[in-house]
């Protein structure tokens, strides 16, 4: 697994490859929390577009929207999530809407990490 974390506009970018399991999202959760720059109203966009994701199975998936990875406080800043494939996109949208309960952070699915980055850019705590 490879996990890269710049901070680019003040959008903390999260470039994963590698087999996605829950100590994937561990390991985000971590490096995001122990960031410099990274805030819990920082926008962050999640590539996960070169990630396996075939691993992990729907119930672990809405576990991980409901129970945040490590025990790390919410983050309220705009996500947006790009996947590569048609399996992967619905996985992303089962794990924002299960995530979106009872919470303010604002979670989008994109295709394309150009998409991605036009939606975040234009949300509130987007880059100026």
């Amino acid at each position: 697994m490879g996990v890269e974390v710049p901070v680019q506009d003040t959008i903390a970018i999260v470039n994963v490859s590698g087999v996605f399991s829950v100590e994937t999202a561990a390991t985000i959760a971590q490096l995001l929390s122990e960031h410099p720059a990274v805030e819990r109203r920082t926008p962050v966009l999640y590539d996960f577009s070169a990630l396996d994701t075939n691993a992990i199975e729907p119930g672990e998936l809405r576990r991980l929207a409901r129970e945040p990875a490590g025990g790390t406080p919410s983050a309220v800043g705009p996500m947006a999530i790009v996947v590569a494939s048609d399996l992967d996109f619905g996985m992303a949208r089962m794990y924002a809407t299960s995530a979106d309960e009872g919470s303010a952070r604002r979670r989008q699915v994109f295709r394309s990490r150009a998409e991605a980055w036009r939606w975040i850019v234009a949300q509130p705590n987007g880059a100026n």
